[in-house]
């Protein structure tokens, strides 16, 4: 088995465990015994992932709204991230070329996550 292959066939296996690893989270309220945000608590800090699993739940709901409410940078890293695994996919399945990733990005989201950072806990 070529390496590409494999390595395809592991990216599935992983988007599929964590789709069913969250929903079940939900629907049996597994999250329920999450730890509280340290950040939070301690030093009153909101961080950047605070409302994420809100945002989880909202989507799991279909309420996109709500979700982008509770969290929006990382709902747009979700989409982000769907439109890269897509890409990835399409690239495999019809051995095609579309590149979208660049490394570039990393460093933008990371800003991105900074700013938005200081921002909700500013604001």
């Amino acid at each position: 088995m070529k390496k590409e292959t494999r390595t395809f066939i592991i990216i599935q296996i992983l988007v599929i465990l964590i789709f069913l690893i969250s929903y079940f989270s939900i629907k049996l309220n597994w999250i329920r015994f999450l730890p509280e945000c340290a950040l939070r608590n301690k030093y009153n800090v909101i961080c950047p992932s605070c409302g994420v699993t809100r945002m989880g739940v909202s989507l799991y709901n279909f309420k996109i709204k709500e979700a982008f409410l509770y969290n929006p940078v990382f709902l747009f890293i979700l989409v982000y991230t769907t439109i890269l695994y897509i890409t990835y996919t399409i690239n495999f399945i019809f051995k095609k070329e579309i590149k979208l990733f660049k490394w570039w990005h990393i460093i933008i989201w990371g800003m991105i996550i900074i700013i938005f950072t200081i921002i909700r806990n500013v604001v």
